[in-house]
């Protein structure tokens, strides 16, 4: 799958609730909103193919943070329940979960 940014979406909030769920139900009604509303905040941005990008360390910090677990329990939980299940969602629905760590490395 190629991605390609079609617009950023920092800090979202209230968004995924409203004006996006009602984007992509006009665009791409099958297209999968992460159900947490921990994860929010984590969406950097949407496929070509309307597919929500989400930040994994993002996705860490923030579910952490609200449910006042570790790092490391909010990994797991993301591990567990969410990663494990996208291999079994049709790719044009999926959202896609991106590990951007790396780049913290090189600044």
């Amino acid at each position: 799958m190629i991605l390609l940014l079609i617009m950023v979406l920092e800090g979202l909030g209230t968004m995924v609730n409203e004006e996006l769920r009602h984007f992509l139900q006009e665009n791409s009604p099958d297209s999968i909103i992460l159900n947490d509303p921990a994860f929010d905040n984590s969406i950097v941005g949407i496929s070509s193919e309307y597919n929500l990008i989400y930040d994994l360390n993002k996705m860490i910090v923030e579910l952490s943070e609200d449910n006042g677990i570790s790092t490391d329990e909010a990994y797991e939980f993301i591990d567990q329940d969410t990663m494990r299940i996208l291999p079994y969602i049709k790719e044009s629905t999926k959202p896609v979960i991106v590990d951007f760590s790396f780049h913290e490395l090189y600044n």
